[in-house]
C-alpha cells in the first residue's frame, strides 16, 4: 500500500500566503481605525452662579433618577431609555464632584462634559451631545445622579465633571448620597475618615482643603501619655482613657 500525498503547486502556496497576508492587514486595520477612533479626548464646560446668600448653608446632593425610571431597557452593554418622543438615550452615571474654592463672592457650579472621538472636533461634537441637569435653591444644590446622550454615540468615554467653587464664609453640608461621586482623595481639617464627612459641617480654604466648622471644639485638647512604671493617660475626641499599673 502506498501513501499519497498531495503537495500544493506553487500556485496554492502563493494564495494561501495571500490570504494570510490580507487577514494579518484587515487586522490591523480594524485595530487603527478601533484605537483612531477614541484617541482624542476634547471636552466643553457650561459655568452658572448660584443665586443665594452666603450665610445659608448650602446642602450638596445627589438625585436620583425619577424622569426615565419606568423607561429604562438593556442592550448592547448599555442603560437605554426611552424619551418622551420615543427617541432611545444612552444613560451613564460616569460622574465625579469636586469642591474648590473661588476668591468670588458668589458660589460657581462648572459642569464640564467630555467625550472621546476620531479627533478633536469629533469629540466636542459628541461632548456637546451630552444632556446633564442640576437644579439649585437658596439651601441646596441638586446634582443629578446621570446624564444622557444620543445612542448612537456609544463606547466614547463620555464623563461629567462637576466642581462646585466655594467662597470664603460659605457654609456647606454633604447629603450622604455625594460619597459615590464626591473626590475621595478630598483634603480635611481636621483629618478624617471619608465615610465620616457627611456628618459635619464645612468651609473651603484658599488651598481647597475643607474645614470642619463643628467639630473644632473636640480637637481642643488631646493628649496621649504613657509612664511605663506607673500610668497610661489618653485624652482625645472618643473621651478619656485612664489606665494606672502597680
Amino acid at each position: 500500500m502506498f501513501n499519497k500525498r498531495k503537495f500544493l503547486g506553487n500556485t496554492g502556496k502563493i494564495l494561501l500566503l495571500g490570504i494570510w497576508f490580507v487577514s494579518i492587514l484587515g487586522s490591523i486595520l480594524i485595530a487603527t481605525h478601533e484605537v483612531t477612533q477614541y484617541a482624542f479626548e476634547s471636552a466643553m464646560s457650561e459655568r452658572t452662579i448660584v443665586d443665594q446668600k452666603t450665610s445659608d448653608t448650602l446642602l450638596i446632593k445627589m438625585v436620583e433618577n425619577t424622569v426615565y425610571k419606568n423607561r429604562m431597557f438593556y442592550d448592547s452593554d448599555f442603560n437605554l431609555v426611552e424619551d418622551e418622543n420615543g427617541d432611545h438615550l444612552m444613560y451613564l452615571e460616569e460622574i465625579a464632584l469636586r469642591i474648590k474654592h473661588t476668591s468670588e463672592d458668589a458660589t460657581e457650579i462648572k459642569i464640564e462634559k467630555k467625550a472621546s472621538g476620531n479627533s478633536f472636533k469629533n469629540a466636542k461634537n459628541i461632548a456637546s451631545n451630552i444632556i446633564y441637569e442640576f437644579e439649585t435653591t437658596p439651601t441646596e444644590i441638586r446634582f443629578n445622579d446621570y446624564f444622557v446622550t444620543d445612542s448612537k454615540n456609544r463606547f466614547h468615554n463620555q464623563k461629567i465633571k462637576a466642581t462646585l467653587y466655594v467662597p470664603n464664609n460659605q457654609l456647606i453640608r454633604f447629603d450622604p448620597s455625594v460619597k459615590k461621586y464626591l473626590n475621595y482623595h478630598i483634603k480635611t481639617d481636621p483629618k478624617m475618615r471619608f465615610s465620616k464627612i457627611t456628618e459635619h459641617l464645612w468651609k473651603v480654604e484658599s488651598n481647597h482643603t475643607l474645614l470642619c466648622v463643628d467639630c473644632a471644639s473636640k480637637q481642643l485638647l488631646r493628649i496621649d501619655y504613657e509612664d511605663d512604671k506607673r500610668f497610661k493617660l489618653k485624652i482625645d475626641e472618643n473621651g478619656i482613657e485612664f489606665e494606672t499599673r502597680d
